[in-house]
């Protein structure tokens, strides 16, 4: 998939210097990320349970919305909400799993 840039979120914050993400979103969707304010790379890797590196690399891949404050900064803003919603999927998909893995263990006594 072609990396899109969003200059519509240029439009809601005027502190965005440019923002790119693997997809679309409609305006419903901005309205509701944009709502909950932004966090740190820092923050986001806390609440994700990664290193500040693969959230960088997550918003360079396109899987999380990510700006640069200013031009010259070097550090990324991320939308909350999205942030929430990327680790209650990934808590949910572990719940899965070890349900599953629970499950065999079962069977296999």
């Amino acid at each position: 998939m072609q990396r899109h840039c969003m200059g519509l979120f240029r439009a809601l914050e005027n502190k965005i210097s440019g923002v790119c993400y693997n997809g679309f979103m409609d305006a419903a969707q901005i309205a509701l990320y944009t709502r909950d304010g932004y966090i740190s790379t820092t923050k986001a890797a806390e609440i994700l349970g990664e290193s500040r590196w693969t959230v960088r690399n997550r918003i360079i891949r396109g899987e999380l919305i990510g700006w640069r404050p200013t031009a010259a900064s070097r550090n990324y803003r991320l939308w909350r909400r999205q942030v929430m919603e990327i680790a209650a999927r990934q808590q949910a998909k572990a719940i899965r799993r070890a349900r599953i893995m629970t499950s065999q263990m079962v069977l296999d006594i």
